[in-house]
């Protein structure tokens, strides 16, 4: 009998320890699945809701506020023995087994965003600084000013929601061989976007027994500055205002692009570096502009404003249009002009070569597997979303629980 709770003993630590052990895989495996599902299915959300917008539908966003799964394991042992006498020599045979197992049963809570502080992130025209990160980050500066910018200097570079613009092709034609010209210098690395600082006078004199140094620091901290001047024993106020320019090499004041953005753009020729100027919503003629300009009047859209401009790229089946669930454009199809940019393509069956899918109205809307720059431009999105659209509370950040229980 000690000999048969031996074989048991034996035969169940293995189990323990295989038991062990499979929490520790569970965790790192799903910790690594869960990623990997809620990035996708962002992207599939961002896709839909262009879609959406070319549909003239609004969007909808979900927030991941938490993700929590139980792990039950279940270990199992079992031993018999047969006994025999055969020729006064006794026998024993044993027979040893065991069984191990486990079950998921996951939890994902999701909450609407559709705060007032969201809603508000969503419209607002996009920060000159969110363009820099962008460029600066990576990625190419004509696929960012094509997705934030709706112009630069007087060319247009509209989207279209139900009248376009008289000659709208000829605009958006125009504005985009600009900002590739701008790309191409940027491939040459003739160009650059960065800050520049200026500091600004805001006081006179300020007698040195005035300034204390808690002064000092809360100028230093709101972007002012307390400037000391030995011979008049005094400080001054300033104030550091940050500038983004564009900055051209001297090689490439003699390349044929740079000749072509400067007409374009109405700039003073044989400068390298031109101050960007921030208006969003100004619906400037180049014609009205006066003639050589030292800036760029950039003016930027929203978020949501890039997500209905990629609309314009999106196929839509024909019984759509026949039936009227949406209306086409009067224009030329935007989506011929934004094709190297973005396109979804439309069937109605699932697709199986798909970089990304989404079903909607009866048909799946998709971006095709081989399709570069469209995956790109949802990179530029992705990236422009989680600049400009941050979590304003702790709810809206994914908790991520994985306990092991048995």
């Amino acid at each position: 009998m000690v000999q048969l709770f031996l074989y048991i003993w034996m035969a169940t630590i293995p189990l323990i320890l295989a038991g062990c052990g499979v929490g520790q895989s569970m965790m790192r495996a799903d910790r690594l699945t869960y990623n990997d599902a809620i990035q996708f299915t962002e992207r599939q959300e961002l896709l839909l809701n262009i879609v959406r917008l070319r549909y003239n539908e609004g969007p909808e966003f979900l927030a991941t506020n938490s993700i929590s799964t139980q792990f039950t394991l279940d270990l199992g042992a079992a031993a018999g023995a047969n006994v025999g006498d055969d020729q006064e020599q006794r026998t024993n045979l044993f027979n040893v087994g065991g069984a191990i197992g486990y079950s998921e049963r996951p939890t994902i809570t999701f909450t609407p965003r559709n705060e007032k502080e969201f809603t508000q992130q969503l419209i607002s025209p996009i920060d000159l600084e969110v363009i820099f990160l962008l460029i600066n980050y990576g990625w190419d500066i004509d696929r960012v000013l094509r997705l934030t910018s709706e112009g630069i200097n007087g060319l247009r570079n509209d989207t279209i929601r139900e009248t376009p613009l008289i000659n709208y092709e000829s605009y958006l034609r125009e504005f985009t061989e600009t900002v590739k010209d701008l790309q191409r210098l940027q491939q040459l690395g003739l160009v650059e976007l960065s800050f520049e600082h200026e500091e600004l006078e805001v006081s006179g004199p300020i007698s040195a027994g005035k300034v204390e140094l808690n002064d000092i620091l809360k100028a230093n901290a709101d972007d002012y500055k307390l400037v000391y001047r030995d011979d008049t024993k005094t400080y001054q106020l300033k104030k550091i205002e940050r500038h983004l320019v564009l900055r051209f090499s001297r090689d490439a004041i003699q390349q044929p692009e740079l000749k072509k953005i400067i007409k374009r753009l109405n700039l003073a020729p044989d400068f390298q570096t031109y101050r960007i100027l921030n208006a969003p919503g100004a619906q400037i003629k180049a014609a009205e502009l006066p003639q050589e300009l030292r800036h760029l009047i950039l003016s930027t859209r929203s978020v949501l404003g890039t997500m209905a401009y990629l609309a314009q790229g999106v196929n839509i089946p024909g019984e759509h249009i026949e039936s009227g669930v949406v209306a086409t454009f009067e224009a030329e199809s935007a989506t011929t002009i934004l094709s190297d940019l973005f396109q979804v393509n439309v069937k109605k069956e699932e697709p199986q070569q798909a970089g990304l899918a989404v079903p909607y109205k009866g048909y799946w809307y998709y971006i095709d597997e081989t399709d570069i720059s469209s995956k790109r431009t949802m990179g530029v999105l992705n990236s422009l979303v989680r600049l400009k659209i941050e979590a304003s509370s702790a709810q809206n950040i994914p908790v991520l629980t994985l306990p092991v229980g048995r």
